[in-house]
């Protein structure tokens, strides 16, 4: 009996560690699989991926066929991971509602955008951008999320190097680009243009300055990422960028000091710097202006003014649901800037705007409420204890402050495969779910073995 009982105790035991490594080995695949998938929504390779030659606008096939491979490839996976996890997806998707009215918005705006076909491919891109960020939080847990989110970033910054250095054909605006040629000499990287690497190189420092060393073994990695982020900033000149550093730092210094306090302190003194923070944000586009005249940059936003007048009065035309879904920007802002003002813009630089354009008032309220909402959830984010929110809830804070004040110059809400709409996403999912008291919520630090990338230790 004795003898019996202690193989039956051996092949339990070894059950549990066969099932702790399927469970790591598991965790590891989709933490691959997100990193790809969040690296490739930066926008890295366009160039290569879609066919275009930067001298020349002309699609180069077969290449072309590779990003919709990429695309393809993503869809299918992330449709694929939802099935495994339907039910947690529903739940994320429940306590976030608000957020996936947008898709919902996109698709009914095809009813009188000026294109129905193009703009019902770029509705399902966006949904599927969403769907991502839900899948992503139902199937890794926190810790691992600001995991695959350091090494997505990180990863796309170390190529951009390498690109500048190996490639400068495609890593540095040249004076023949068909696409602004002013900009001859500024990185760009793996992406198409320097704004996207001055959007990119400030989450990659900021994010692995404060996170790197939790969620990343290799010092090699963390300090050339640091070095190369700073190098990047500094090539692509982007003045944004500079100022959107601050900003995430700031801000996730300011929550973790936050969580380092009594929980009975918290409130009080987060509402004051939140407070703080929202009246910097009113008051962006002035403290920009001073900023970007100490800087020596362009004061009127690189034209960008000029065109966002023009922009809200002709929104006025339709302002209550405005022009449809991106190809109402493209279609019909975009000829009239040209015969204005000459430039071929292919977005108006200002997310808040590009709302407007797209969806009229019902949109920037509805933008307003999502935004108002998260700042309402974060407050409550910072009750929680200090061993579930001190890396979570500023890493969420983070991000969603770099889009509020990201999207005062570039188009980023809700861009379709883009890694700035994903990253405002996933912030305003996570903190829905952290904030809520229900089963998905505690689940996703139930088990201890992946609640650290390396199988020990809180999140």
């Amino acid at each position: 009996m004795a003898i019996a009982r202690g193989i039956k105790d051996s092949i339990s035991m070894a059950a549990i560690f066969i099932d702790r490594g399927a469970a790591q080995d598991r965790i590891y695949l989709l933490e691959i699989f997100f990193v790809y998938a969040l690296l490739m929504s930066t926008g890295a390779f366009d160039y290569q991926l879609t066919g275009i030659d930067p001298d020349m606008v002309k699609p180069l096939e077969p290449l072309s066929t590779m990003g919709r491979l990429s695309s393809v490839f993503v869809y299918a996976t992330t449709l694929i991971i939802y099935i495994g996890y339907r039910r947690k997806v529903h739940s994320i998707i429940r306590s976030s509602c608000l957020l996936y009215v947008f898709p919902l918005l996109a698709l009914l705006s095809c009813f009188w955008a000026p294109d129905l076909g193009t703009t019902l491919r770029r509705v399902i891109a966006l949904s599927f951008n969403f769907l991502t960020v839900a899948v992503m939080v139902a199937a890794l847990p926190p810790i691992r999320i600001v995991r695959v989110s350091v090494l997505a970033l990180g990863s796309g910054i170390l190529l951009s190097v390498l690109w500048v250095v190996m490639l400068p054909r495609y890593g540095i605006h040249q004076a023949t680009d068909w696409l602004e040629p002013k900009h001859a000499g500024l990185w760009r990287g793996i992406y198409t243009h320097k704004n996207s690497l001055g959007a990119i190189a400030p989450l990659a420092l900021v994010l692995m300055i404060f996170f790197g060393r939790i969620t990343i073994k290799s010092v090699l990695f963390r300090a050339l990422v640091i070095i190369s982020a700073t190098a990047c900033l500094a090539g692509a000149s982007s003045g944004t960028g500079t100022i959107l550093t601050f900003v995430m730092a700031i801000v996730i210094f300011l929550v973790r000091s936050l969580m380092r306090m009594e929980i009975s302190t918290r409130a009080f003194f987060g509402g004051v710097i939140l407070l703080g923070i929202v009246s910097v944000l009113v008051a962006a586009v002035p403290l920009t202006y001073l900023i970007l005249q100490i800087l020596g940059k362009s004061t009127d936003f690189t034209g960008r003014v000029p065109m966002w007048v023009s922009l809200i009065a002709w929104g006025e035309e339709r302002a209550l649901l405005g022009f449809g879904y991106s190809t109402g920007f493209e279609l019909v802002m975009s000829p009239r800037i040209l015969d204005l003002m000459g430039l071929n813009i292919g977005s108006a630089h200002n997310g808040y705007l590009e709302t407007f354009i797209s969806f009229g008032y019902v949109g920037v309220v509805l933008l307003c409420i999502v935004n108002i909402s998260f700042l309402m959830k974060l407050l409550a984010g910072l009750m929680l204890t200090k061993k579930d929110g001190s890396i979570t809830l500023p890493f969420i804070a983070g991000l969603f402050f770099v889009a509020l004040f990201g999207n005062i110059t570039e188009s980023q809400f809700l861009t379709q495969n883009s890694y700035s709409n994903m990253s405002w996403a996933l912030a305003y999912v996570m903190i829905s779910v952290w904030v809520k008291s229900s089963p998905i919520a505690q689940s996703m630090t139930a088990d201890p073995r992946l609640r650290s990338p390396y199988g020990v230790g809180p999140a």
